[in-house]
């Protein structure tokens, strides 16, 4: 069933991405940098939504003081498709993950499970409120998910308040189900993460804030996990479409088994980011 349904969804992608390209070709205009060409009577006035987001992760203190241990993670999304006026839209995305240790032996580079989205018109949109939010089917490829036939279906809930003075609260909720072929005691059958913000725009190109980023994982055969961090940051905005965010995650809460997650509260399980995003 999945297989159909990522199928269905991959055939729309194309099919939809090209007549945006074609309606694009006839009709640009220029010097917008968000590729957003309004085309009369054509897919309801629709744009191109495609770029790039990367995460970049230290090793936790413990494993940087250990000659061997891990220095560094990145997860690279790479992704294109487009939306219609209204908001209805879709888009494919290609991951790759970059790991690199001390130990040289054990550097990889592997493509993640790609994805298709699903986006719909905002939930509620009225001033100061935005509640959006997206649908998301992963199919395998990655070694692990090729092995347990992996299908990966999830939800991304998007809230966003602007307050008075340049001051925001983000949220965002990703429940996320894992129907696999078969699950050994501690894989991942459902799991949750929820990430808030407090930020204020200092300037065009300058916000600074403070966020939460909590995770609850469910196993078939082992205790629940469940992780909190909170981290400072900062974003800078290097082009209209392209801003740069460190951020530096110390754990409050962990108890039980979180992939990759903390493993207890120290300053061993400090970490820090930093996150790039690029968009047409």
């Amino acid at each position: 069933m999945s297989k159909i349904f990522f199928a269905s969804l991959l055939a729309v992608v194309i099919v939809y991405t090209s007549q945006i390209a074609n309606a694009q070709s006839q009709n640009s205009v220029a010097g917008n940098p968000t590729l957003t060409t309004t085309v009369p009577g054509a897919l309801d006035n629709p744009s191109v939504v495609g770029g790039l987001k990367s995460w970049n992760d230290s090793g936790r203190v413990r494993e940087l003081q250990d000659p061997k241990g891990r220095f560094l993670k990145s997860k690279n999304e790479y992704f294109l498709g487009g939306k219609s006026e209204k908001g209805w839209g879709v888009y494919g995305q290609g991951v790759e993950y970059v790991r690199q240790y001390g130990n040289t032996v054990k550097n990889t580079v592997n493509p993640g499970d790609p994805s298709v989205t699903l986006m719909h018109p905002d939930l509620y949109n009225e001033g100061r409120l935005r509640v959006w939010g997206q649908f998301r089917e992963y199919f395998p490829v990655s070694d692990f998910s090729v092995n347990r036939s992996q299908w990966q279906q999830a939800y991304y809930s998007r809230l966003l308040f602007k307050m008075r003075k340049n001051w925001d609260i983000y949220n965002e909720v990703i429940p996320r189900y894992f129907s696999q072929s078969y699950y050994q005691a501690n894989d991942t059958t459902f799991y949750s993460e929820d990430l808030t913000t407090l930020s204020h725009k200092q300037n065009s190109w300058f916000r600074y804030g403070l966020g939460q980023h909590s995770q609850v994982e469910f196993h078939p055969g082992t205790p629940t996990g469940n992780c909190v961090e909170v981290f400072p940051y900062a974003e800078f905005a290097l082009s209209p479409t392209i801003f740069l965010s460190p951020r530096i995650y110390v754990p409050v809460a962990a108890q039980n088994s979180v992939f990759d997650g903390p493993t207890n509260v120290s300053t061993g399980n400090v970490q820090g980011e930093v996150y790039l995003q690029a968009t047409l």
